[in-house]
């Protein structure tokens, strides 16, 4: 072949592919710049409006009548429920979707603690029952009587919820006497292993209650693998 011939085709095939690269840059260039990808967020970091509320120290009886304290949600993640057993309203649908939640997590290491509201009336027995007749499994559901006052610290000293006595509403009782309704919120609320509150979803949303299971999912297993990360090579 010619040599000027050659030298005409390594010409334009050197213009064509400089032509395809401007044509490229251009694209690029006239395109909308893309959003630079935050880093994932951790199942385990809280939400923003839950952010610093950590449940504080609290000791209490469970319905096996075996001392109960804050420890128990130490390097757990947990649901948490609050119910009094005489309730005529909330309760009952409370933990019948607690019970719901239970029985989706079970392939979870997830667990789940319930504190009632009225550590007057709602004896170890009493709390027992209704866990029975919620067909919670015991060995990852604890109810637990915590004393005067802890329902309150944590419910609107560290939650910031409602709570309050409704004398309007009169609860009769076994022995004849009578309790004013407790006005409560109607959430539950996910714990992570360091007690700090996660999130919290309504009982009464079906949508809230599906985001739970997928979100209690991942951060049992997430804590999993931080505990064996920190546990070392001989844990595993």
């Amino acid at each position: 072949m010619p040599r000027a011939i050659r030298v005409l085709m390594t010409v334009a095939a050197t213009v064509l592919i400089c032509g395809a690269f401007a044509l490229v840059y251009l694209s690029n260039s006239n395109s909308k710049p893309k959003a630079t990808a935050s880093p994932a967020v951790s199942p385990l970091t809280p939400r923003v409006e839950m952010a610093g509320m950590v449940i504080p120290a609290f000791t209490g009886i469970s319905q096996d009548e075996q001392p109960v304290s804050q420890r128990v949600l130490d390097g757990q993640v947990t649901v948490l429920s609050f119910i009094f057993t005489h309730c005529p309203l909330a309760c009952p649908a409370m933990t019948f979707a607690v019970q719901g939640l239970s029985d989706q997590l079970k392939d979870t290491s997830v667990r789940f603690l319930t504190i009632s509201l009225d550590p007057a009336h709602d004896t170890p027995a009493l709390l027992k029952k209704w866990g029975k007749s919620y067909d919670a499994d015991f060995t990852r559901w604890t109810f637990v009587n915590a004393g005067p006052g802890t329902h309150e610290q944590i419910l609107q000293g560290v939650l910031q919820e409602h709570l309050a006595a409704d004398a309007s509403m009169q609860i009769k009782l076994a022995d004849g006497s009578t309790m004013d309704n407790i006005v409560h919120p109607v959430f539950v609320y996910l714990v992570g292993p360091n007690r700090q509150v996660l999130d919290r979803f309504s009982t009464k949303r079906p949508e809230d209650l599906e985001r739970l299971v997928a979100r209690a999912t991942l951060a049992a297993a997430s804590a999993s693998a931080q505990a064996s990360v920190r546990a070392g090579p001989q844990a595993r």
